[in-house]
């Protein structure tokens, strides 16, 4: 393991073309392969942590076959820490949370979470890898939404991943947003969305798709509330 981390995380060759070897895909390819063998899950099971730093470092390389092997090695620690396949459904109809998983189980993986959003918003509008490397962890966040102590640090940094000049960008941090709103607060959270005609029109977009799911969460919910008091409602002539 030590040999092949290492081996993962040495910088490439400053140009690389197309057939160049690549050791650092090779290593990653096996990574994800150890993982993902059940008999090797207890002797794996003490370096998910690492791994998953190691993986996230690659999702912002320049070349995109680290990248690519850096994604699917994040999608295979995911999948070993949520105990089922959920992470390879990564569809965006719908979001689904797992009630299994804490993030007191992976330590250290909210601050990856955080620290990927971070470099996403940072370089917000310019061609690069780190809008990429953003999408693990809003598609993680929608399955597991973070502790109430760091709800609102991690709200703000996908609202700002919804001001991105990427459409594809703004549409997942919206529905991002939504799992990080708390059913208690989503009408004052809503209404501090509103946008104004002062933002630039990906800003306004963004925000609005938020308030779309949001208020679309909020309708489901009272529709669903309605229907459960007509049930327990005995008849008239009861």
């Amino acid at each position: 393991m030590a040999d092949l981390k290492a081996e993962a995380e040495a910088p490439p060759a400053q140009k690389v073309s197309f057939g160049d070897p690549l050791p650092q895909v090779h290593a990653l390819n096996c990574l994800r392969a150890i993982f993902l063998n059940t008999v090797l899950g207890t002797s794996s099971e003490r370096h998910i942590t690492t791994c998953l730093h190691l993986a996230a470092n690659c999702l912002t390389s320049n070349i995109w076959a680290i990248r690519n092997c850096g994604l699917m090695l994040f999608k295979a620690l995911i999948d070993r820490l949520l105990g089922s396949t959920d992470s390879q459904n990564w569809s965006d109809e719908s979001i689904t949370r797992s009630s299994r998983f804490t993030y007191r189980d992976a330590p250290g993986l909210l601050d990856i979470i955080i620290k990927l959003l971070q470099r996403s918003t940072e370089q917000l509008d310019l061609e690069s890898t780190a809008v990429e490397s953003a999408f693990p962890a809003l598609k993680l966040l929608q399955r597991v939404p973070p502790p109430p102590g760091s709800r609102t640090e991690i709200r703000d940094l996908v609202v700002e991943l919804c001001s991105s000049p990427h459409w594809q960008v703004r549409e997942m941090a919206a529905r991002t947003h939504l799992a990080l709103v708390e059913q208690e607060n989503s009408v004052s959270i809503i209404t501090s969305l509103l946008p104004s005609m002062s933002l630039c029109q990906n800003q306004i977009h963004g925000q609005l798709l938020c308030v779309r799911y949001a208020v679309s969460a909020v309708c489901q919910n009272q529709a669903r509330q309605g229907v459960t008091r007509k049930l327990s409602t005995p008849p008239l002539n009861a």
